[in-house]
């Protein structure tokens, strides 16, 4: 198979890995939960892999560092704080 999307892995030559997803949008969720119990809801664009197979992908908060993983968008991370503004990460793993 012709590995044409990605980037190369620093671990092997022969192994691309996926490109980012694009296309983030976060929204919150957590209006019925207690205090300090949010979540968002986290959707995304999935990665080009040139014929691969993505396994999971993963969202991750900043700050906290609280993620969430899955198969396919969306995601939802839970655990957030009340009144704190959250930025999230996405990442592709195959």
């Amino acid at each position: 198979m012709a590995k044409r999307f990605g980037r190369k892995s620093s671990a092997q030559d022969n192994f691309l890995e996926p490109l980012n997803v694009t296309g983030l949008t976060a929204t919150d969720v957590g209006t019925s939960r207690a205090y300090n119990n949010g979540a968002a809801s986290v959707s995304f664009t999935p990665a080009a892999t040139g014929g691969g197979s993505i396994t999971s992908y993963t969202v991750t908060s900043s700050p906290g560092s609280f993620t969430s993983s899955g198969a396919s968008s969306p995601l939802t991370v839970t655990g957030l704080s009340s009144a704190t503004a959250y930025t999230f990460t996405a990442t592709a793993t195959n």
